[in-house]
């Protein structure tokens, strides 16, 4: 199921950079604003969240740290996580090095979702 939320997402980014306004929803993109998650997050992860519909979208328990809550029904934006492994190194036994493997996809909420 993980394969199609992602295809389903390039598919919307692609869809997007053939619209009008993608230059307007990217330049959003580069304004960080300090305090709020997203800030952190990749370029196609602003976008993803930008072009559902808002300038703040986190995890649900993001949310419930920031004394939010997400309301019922609530449809998740899909955002897309690297899957990260720790491998030993085969020719030194005390080096570990980190590799992406893949790609998930993560539900976050938008801040318009939450009370």
């Amino acid at each position: 199921m993980n394969t199609q939320k992602a295809t389903a997402l390039l598919q919307e980014i692609t869809q997007k950079f053939s619209e009008k306004t993608f230059p307007e929803t990217c330049a959003k993109a580069f304004i960080n604003v300090p305090g709020i998650p997203s800030s952190s997050w990749s370029l196609g992860n602003q976008l993803l969240m930008l072009f559902g519909g808002t300038a703040d979208a986190r995890g649900y328990n993001q949310w419930i740290k920031a004394h939010r809550y997400v309301k019922k029904g609530s449809k998740a934006i899909y955002i897309l996580v690297p899957m990260i492994r720790k491998i030993k190194d085969k020719n030194d036994e005390d080096t570990e090095k980190t590799a992406t493997i893949g790609f998930k996809t993560m539900p976050v909420f938008a801040y318009e979702d939450t009370k």
